[in-house]
């Protein structure tokens, strides 16, 4: 697409050009604006590619970072309920009177530490999302820049 415009471009300095040569004043001035506006469009959209073509070489190592850390969140979480799984038997296994006391289960101590990592973990997946979105976008920069894919 980029470079359709580039062509474009050319070909409306050339007619410009050339117009100027044999006089028509009014095909130089519009093929000239024309050459100027479209040169504009051009140089925008090829920054914009270009710089979406650079963070496509992070987005993947991103995403792998954060698939990283989502495991170890995920082997962090199933240790942590089977200890308090285990744990949870061993307590009912010692009440031996039930009528005579209450059953109490105390506080989890780190239901803090569980809520964060779940915190951590949901905006993890939601970074992930982001982008691969983003690295969508950037196959649509590529076809505008080169027909790429």
């Amino acid at each position: 697409m980029i470079i359709v415009l580039t062509i474009l471009v050319i070909l409306a300095v050339i007619v410009g050009y050339i117009a100027d040569n044999n006089g028509y004043d009014g095909t130089c001035i519009t093929s000239s604006i024309g050459a100027v506006l479209i040169g504009i469009l051009d140089v925008t959209l090829i920054v914009i590619c270009i710089v979406k073509g650079f963070n496509m070489y992070i987005i993947e190592d991103k995403i792998q970072m954060y698939q990283e850390e989502n495991t170890k969140i995920e082997e962090q979480m199933t240790s942590l309920v089977r200890d308090f799984k285990g744990y949870e038997e061993r307590t009912i296994k010692n009440i031996a009177d039930m009528e005579k006391m209450v059953l109490r289960f105390p506080e989890l101590k780190t239901s803090e530490l569980v809520k964060k990592q779940m915190d951590i973990y949901v905006k993890n997946n939601d970074e992930i999302k982001k982008l691969k979105a983003e690295k969508i976008d950037t196959k649509i920069a590529k076809w505008l820049l080169y027909f790429g894919g």
